[in-house]
């Protein structure tokens, strides 16, 4: 599915960046809406009952609409396709239209293709993307809003994803969430990635998008960026996936000199964050001593 796994994503980056106990949940904390949704490939068809006409009663139990959601795109099969497509278009729909600010709106069984899965519905999927944009136009103040509109189209539209995120940190300069997005955005664009699976890692990538236009200018946000955790996340992104997906040593060795430039400039902008000495030692040595083995997926 062309959607992130965002949160298996920040983790990865996050952990191979030093610090995932910032994001690691502490007990006793609710369910996560991703926790929840996630539940949705276990429940029966008599709970799907329930949920559908607690929904009824009350449209705003976004918990119940995210376990649905979750249903509806892991259970698909019983099912069949028709009858799955249409309820995710009932329920995805409805959430960008009443609560586009929430967590719901940003789930990974929010995403859509347009084309090439079992669960694809061009019809389906331009609505969608017009709902979407309608939010941007008539709720562009809320960043909130533009971050789970920019989610969904990061990898079919990126620079409406860019406006979308750019807008974002104008509106909250000091929230870190819209550098992490960038700079992500920009490592995928690097990388020609155009789908995620689920476990937040590429499952295809698009060559005449990696050296296109947009994937250009990615390239120089990442070694011109303005904040440096910008230019760490999308170098980190390059180094994680560009070296596991090189077909050859030389392909490699391009991805880790990329990824060097990168974190460089994220040392440049803070000269004493450890966490970008670490990278840049690290990607030095790595130039200097021979190729080993690809990384290992998380």
């Amino acid at each position: 599915m062309h959607f992130s796994g965002h949160k298996a994503a920040r983790l990865l980056v996050v952990a191979s960046l030093g610090a995932a106990a910032l994001l690691a949940q502490k007990p006793g904390q609710p369910q996560s809406f991703e926790e929840i949704a996630q539940s949705g490939s276990e429940i029966s068809i008599f709970e799907v009952n329930d949920l559908e006409d607690t929904l009824k009663k009350n449209p705003q139990d976004l918990a119940a609409r995210a376990k649905l959601l979750g249903y509806y795109y892991y259970q698909w099969l019983p099912i069949g396709e028709q009858e799955a497509r249409a309820a995710r278009r009932r329920h995805i729909l409805w959430v960008i239209q009443n609560r586009p600010e929430s967590p719901v709106a940003g789930l990974y069984e929010m995403g859509l293709d347009r084309e090439g899965s079992a669960l694809s519905d061009p019809a389906t999927f331009d609505a969608v993307a017009k709902a979407w944009r309608a939010q941007m136009e008539a709720r562009g103040q809320d960043a909130s809003v533009l971050g789970n509109a920019a989610k969904f189209f990061q990898l079919n539209d990126r620079e409406l994803a860019e406006t979308a995120l750019l807008k974002a940190r104008r509106l909250e300069p000091d929230n870190p969430e819209w550098d992490w997005r960038l700079g992500y955005l920009y490592g995928l664009a690097v990388l020609g990635v155009d789908a995620l699976a689920f476990n937040g890692q590429p499952a295809s990538i698009d060559p005449v998008a990696r050296d296109g236009p947009f994937g250009a200018r990615a390239r120089k946000a990442l070694e011109n960026a303005d904040r440096a955790l910008v230019a760490a996340v999308g170098g980190n992104v390059v180094y994680r996936w560009g070296t596991m997906l090189a077909p050859g040593d030389q392909a490699r060795a391009d991805v880790i000199e990329q990824a060097e430039t990168m974190f460089r400039r994220a040392l440049t902008l803070e000269p004493h964050n450890p966490t970008w000495v670490k990278m840049v030692q690290q990607m030095e040595a790595m130039r200097v001593r021979p190729m080993g083995p690809r990384p290992a997926g998380p």
